[in-house]
């Protein structure tokens, strides 16, 4: 699944990433119900004036393109965005941990912007 995410240089200027290491999706019958055939993710951080932001993207291969389709149009996950790449689902969150020992998540305007590049990506090497 590496092959799929932004470099750190691709994410944009003071993202670094950190790869997660990938599950078996055939161990988990939740993915394996929905047609998940593999899944990655990669969380990118920066410091910033007030604090650190993380912006996690995971990207799910299903089955078939519909199976995405209907993962996308039917998963629930509150403040997360979900791009449909032909049979792949590139998936975003993002959570601010501030200087004052607060948190906050949501998708704030760079994390916005590291989702387009990502999905723009997985298009371009989808063909699309």
């Amino acid at each position: 699944m590496g092959l799929w995410f932004l470099s750190d240089a691709a994410a944009g200027e003071g993202w670094e990433g950190v790869k997660e290491k990938s599950l078996d999706p055939a161990l988990d019958p939740d993915l394996e119900g929905w047609g998940v055939r593999a899944q990655g993710a990669r969380h990118y951080s920066r410091k910033v004036a007030s604090g650190v932001e993380v912006c996690s993207v995971e990207i799910w291969a299903f089955e078939s393109e519909a199976a995405a389709q209907r993962a996308q149009q039917n998963l629930t996950y509150p403040g997360w965005r979900f791009d449909q790449q032909g049979h792949l689902l590139v998936m975003l969150r993002g959570l601010r941990w501030l200087n004052d020992g607060t948190s906050r998540t949501g998708l704030f305007p760079e994390c916005m912007t590291l989702g387009d590049r990502s999905s723009a990506r997985v298009a371009a090497l989808l063909g699309r």
